[in-house]
């Protein structure tokens, strides 16, 4: 009896082990392609700005500032006034170099208003040049010395840098220059000068009621009354 209840769970446990586990599903695969990456388009603008193309410019042409031509050398530098700015370096570093005549071309090609946007580095510039050996260097200081000082609305006219240490050189080459020219210069460029001075000096003084016109900072500008 022992032998076959033996045999018998031998049978039934060959019979499990002979049994294999259930398939798995087959994979399923699309047939579809995979969607492309997705490629976002760049686009660079290379296109320069007016401050770039000035500049580029003014490099050109500060290069035509040594050609042997005379007339192209003062073309190159009244061109570079246009550019405002941009053209400003190559002149002041044209007028403060070593070659009087193109020296020369520099501050004469100089507009009003490019005196007035570099005026605090100009001013003592020219201050320097009052005092040159040579009259038409002179003379020319000596007129554009009165360029600093703008008028702002109206007649009112505001004393730029060194105002004061302007009017002085003026008087003194008015006097004392060896050179008419430049003394008449200097004596229409001093009494402009003056006039700024004492305009503004007026209105501190309608302000103040009198008695403390004197601002402590020579150069600073009143703050204008808007008429109500």
């Amino acid at each position: 009896m022992r032998t076959i209840l033996g045999w018998g769970l031998l049978g039934i446990l060959l019979t499990g082990c002979g049994a294999s586990a259930p398939p798995l599903p087959p994979t399923t695969r699309s047939n579809r392609p995979a969607p492309a990456p997705v490629v976002r388009d760049v686009i660079f603008d290379n296109t320069p700005t007016p401050e770039q193309e000035a500049a580029a410019k003014a490099a050109q042409l500060a290069e035509r500032l040594t050609e042997p031509d005379e007339a192209a050398r003062r073309q190159a530098c009244l061109d570079l006034n246009g550019l405002g700015s941009a053209g400003y370096p190559y002149l002041v570093k044209a007028f403060k170099g070593d070659v009087y005549e193109l020296s020369l071309m520099a501050l004469e090609s100089m507009s009003a208003p490019a005196f007035q946007e570099h005026a605090v580095e100009m001013a003592p510039l020219l201050l320097q040049r009052l005092t040159d050996s040579d009259p038409t260097m002179r003379r020319l200081a000596a007129e554009r010395l009165a360029w600093f000082d703008r008028a702002i609305g109206g007649d009112d006219i505001y004393p730029g840098p060194q105002a004061k240490e302007r009017l002085a050189a003026l008087q003194k080459a008015a006097r004392l220059d060896k050179d008419s020219g430049v003394r008449a210069l200097a004596q229409s460029s001093a009494q402009q000068v003056q006039q700024a001075v004492n305009g503004r000096l007026a209105q501190l003084d309608a302000r103040t009621g009198g008695g403390s016109a004197v601002p402590t900072n020579p150069n600073e500008r009143p703050k204008r009354e808007i008429p109500r």
